[in-house]
């Protein structure tokens, strides 16, 4: 879109305001983060590449670790988990338990390697695995049946990882929906499009979903159409 420098600097402020008040705002990375960070601008609008020709750098720079922006990015996670509930941009492929590696050293090897080259990261087999399709930044398998998850897999995915449910964006809908009786929550709702866009609430124990209109309404299901027949 043409406002993302304007989001993250608004986000930023946020985070501030937000911890004087007692609260916090968690801000995970997702798929165009970290391609901005590798210089893969593939997806980028077309009013930073002016931006970036008129100030004569790389628009990756913009975001260098000498930045404002950048130095903040830098320190975001990919995975958070707030009580019973895993957040992550793409979501989980079983294959990454086979890391064996904690939520804390996951975000870890991200914060490290963010900036690398793509064709780098390739050469290292875990980065390959947690930037490639089927790690937390691309994963779309809930949804689709390439690559897609089989329920008995997902809960011992939700099993090991002790938490009840995942939720997770990247993949667009037209809403705000539960899958797989609840345990995964898409929340990609084409805002991006500026003419639709839903936000998910939980409070009290209870999910619901707000509307652009202000409305508050029952969260609403999806069938397994990425594997039925599991």
């Amino acid at each position: 879109g043409d406002k993302v420098t304007e989001i993250l600097w608004w986000l930023y402020q946020l985070e501030q305001q937000a911890e004087a008040a007692g609260g916090k705002v968690h801000l995970l990375l997702g798929n165009h983060e970290t391609m901005v960070l590798y210089n893969d601008l593939r997806y980028i609008n077309k009013k930073y590449q002016l931006v970036a020709e008129k100030f004569g750098v790389g628009y990756s720079s913009l975001f260098s670790e000498n930045s404002v922006l950048g130095q903040w990015l830098r320190n975001k996670p990919v995975l958070a988990q707030i009580n019973d509930m895993l957040f992550v941009h793409g979501g989980l492929h079983p294959d990454y338990l086979a890391l064996g590696m904690s939520m804390a050293e996951v975000n870890e090897q991200f914060r490290l390697s963010l900036g690398i080259p793509r064709d780098k990261l390739k050469e290292v087999p875990v980065l390959n695995f947690l930037y490639g399709s089927l790690g937390p930044l691309w994963y779309r398998g809930y949804f689709r049946p390439e690559q897609a998850i089989t329920e008995p897999l997902l809960s011992q995915l939700l099993t090991t990882l002790n938490v009840n449910r995942i939720v997770v964006g990247h993949t667009s809908m037209d809403g705000v929906y539960s899958h797989f009786a609840g345990r995964v929550i898409s929340i990609d709702s084409n805002i991006k499009r500026g003419k639709t866009g839903e936000m998910m609430f939980w409070q009290h124990g209870k999910l619901t979903r707000g509307t652009i209109s202000g409305e508050k309404l029952p969260m609403r299901s999806l069938p397994n159409t990425a594997n039925p027949a599991n």
